[in-house]
């Protein structure tokens, strides 16, 4: 990918594309719109499939799409760029022998369309009684085994506290329901309460909290976010209306026809984040699924990844427009060098291996980078598409502590050349 000679122009436009980078770094006054949540929202289709014998071996074999019947869906969320996805367990794990079986990932990039399918995934790390699982992705929809790059997709920070929601609090209740169809479904919804699971004691008193509405069946293994943009939970179990009848009249007779009504709202329960997650793999120690260090053990899944740490970094995602007309500019390109590389020192070079992490725009504009930039250090950007001038600058600070794991520097704007 060749720096363009047009970057001598970077010295005036700097100001400008400062300007951009700073307004997608402040912290939202309110809260962070829907649309940089969406895209880390996956259905997870469950499905029935033919299958051919695998290269290496998997007793599970090699599913074939065009045989695949689907049975019931679920919803997860991303947890790390190479999509690792966290879901319910009971989306993931066949219910009569209690093991993975396969899921069609389908990802959303409007929320006007219908997910598009995008790779088979089956869970690497699961526990039933704490109803959580992280599931990865092992084919594509041709059956060609996923390599490393071949998935590029947007994760969603987790809260790093526990306890991180409060009785009253809003949050967003995000994932597929069934009374919502196949597109992505956003419900408000305020924690109305907390709850033991007697299944999990070891989370006492916040094994759930409880939320009005539940958001349906469907959204098990979503995302419950808070408005700051983190997963705060995973929808997990939906309740009932509370129905009550009465004399209201006062006839001395219940008619329960036309006295009996809701006094209460359909409740929700969601699995907090992070203890859900911290506690699954701790179940998962033991079962010998993950080693003491995290890693998953070479049984019952081969080759499996670490799950995500904390914080890898942010990955950086927006979109490139025309400055003269605001219409997103498709194919164009974002690129961030490395640390301590100058613009002009990247356009005099000529040299890939200055390029830190870099993006291709899509039809509507968007960019995500395929590599995370670290937290308060300087690299070097630059955007530049055919029939456009090059933006960019030297030294910009992409990302910085209060930043969550994915982060939207808002609109790149070109000028026509």
């Amino acid at each position: 990918m060749a720096v363009r000679t047009g970057l001598v122009a970077f010295c005036v436009l700097l100001s400008v594309m400062i300007g951009v980078l700073s307004a997608g770094a402040q912290d939202s006054p309110g809260r962070v719109p829907a649309k940089q949540i969406i895209r880390s929202s996956v259905i997870a289709y469950v499905v029935k499939c033919d299958t051919n014998p695998a290269p290496d071996g998997d007793p599970m074999g090699v599913p074939v799409f065009d045989t695949c019947l689907i049975y019931g869906s679920g919803s997860g969320t991303i947890l790390s760029q190479d999509g690792l996805i966290l879901t319910n367990a009971h989306v993931a794990l066949d219910e009569e022998t209690g093991q993975p079986r396969w899921l069609v990932i389908g990802l959303t990039t409007d929320p006007r369309l219908l997910p598009t399918a995008a790779f088979f995934s089956r869970a690497v790390i699961y526990d039933a009684n704490v109803d959580l699982a992280v599931v990865k992705p092992f084919y594509a929809m041709d059956g060609r085994p996923i390599q490393e790059g071949d998935v590029n997709v947007r994760p969603l920070q987790m809260a790093k506290g526990e306890q991180a929601v409060q009785l009253e609090q809003s949050v967003r209740l995000i994932g597929y329901p069934g009374v919502g169809g196949d597109t992505v479904t956003i419900d408000p919804a305020v924690v109305s309460g907390f709850g033991y699971d007697e299944n999990v004691p070891e989370l006492q008193g916040s094994a759930w909290f409880k939320t009005d509405p539940s958001g349906g069946p469907g959204i098990s293994g979503g995302s419950t976010v808070d408005d700051n943009g983190f997963l705060v939970g995973v929808p997990t179990q939906g309740g009932v209306s509370e129905i009550r009848c009465f004399d209201e009249n006062g006839d001395g007779k219940q008619d329960l026809t036309t006295e009996c009504k809701a006094t209460a709202g359909e409740t929700g329960y969601s699995r907090p984040m992070p203890e859900g997650y911290n506690l699954l793999l701790e179940k998962a120690k033991q079962t010998g699924q993950v080693s003491d260090s995290g890693n998953p053990t070479p049984t019952p899944t081969p080759d499996t990844d670490t799950p995500p740490p904390p914080d890898e970094g942010v990955i950086l995602t927006g979109r490139v427009v025309s400055a003269d007309n605001g219409d997103p500019i498709e194919g164009a390109f974002v690129v961030v060098l490395r640390p301590g590389v100058t613009v002009k020192e990247a356009n005099d070079r000529q040299d890939p291996a200055d390029i830190f992490s870099h993006g291709q725009t899509d039809s509507l504009g968007e960019f995500i980078l395929n590599n995370p930039v670290a937290r308060n250090q300087g690299y070097s950007l630059f955007a530049y598409a055919d029939g456009y001038a090059t933006m960019g600058g030297d030294d910009l600070v992409l990302a910085t502590d209060a930043d969550p794991a994915t982060k939207d520097i808002g609109d790149i704007k070109l000028p026509a050349a």
